[in-house]
């Protein structure tokens, strides 16, 4: 398969995946959306079949990340918002908060930086 094309993985309303986007050689490659069966939703670049490169993400329990992704995990710098009116902008290395970055209160006044 080459160029955009849409698949779902999995039994139809049991533990479905569901892919949008472009393709190269039967690999998805290029600009695409995978629903994974978890609810979580993974927007963005994708190389060899993976999210990686810039991506934003929609986890189920209402938080969201936009920033960089390695192999479907976030990654280098990105932000995140937690659906508790918390975010953290900054460094992430396999999925963790690493490095320098700022913790805040979205729409709000507290911020921590370090």
């Amino acid at each position: 398969k080459n160029g955009y094309g849409e698949i779902t993985y999995g039994r139809r309303n049991v533990s479905e995946e569901y892919y949008k986007g472009n393709w190269v050689m039967n690999v998805r490659s290029g600009f695409g959306q995978l629903l994974k069966r978890n609810g979580t939703v993974f927007k963005g670049t994708f190389v060899a079949n993976q999210p990686q490169g810039d991506c934003q993400i929609e986890f189920p329990n209402g938080d969201s990340y936009s920033g960089e992704v390695k192999r479907g995990v976030i990654h280098g710098i990105g932000e995140l918002k937690r659906h508790n009116g918390f975010g953290y902008a900054g460094n992430f290395e396999d999925g963790l908060r690493h490095g320098p970055g700022r913790f805040y209160i979205i729409g709000g006044t507290y911020t921590y930086a370090g």
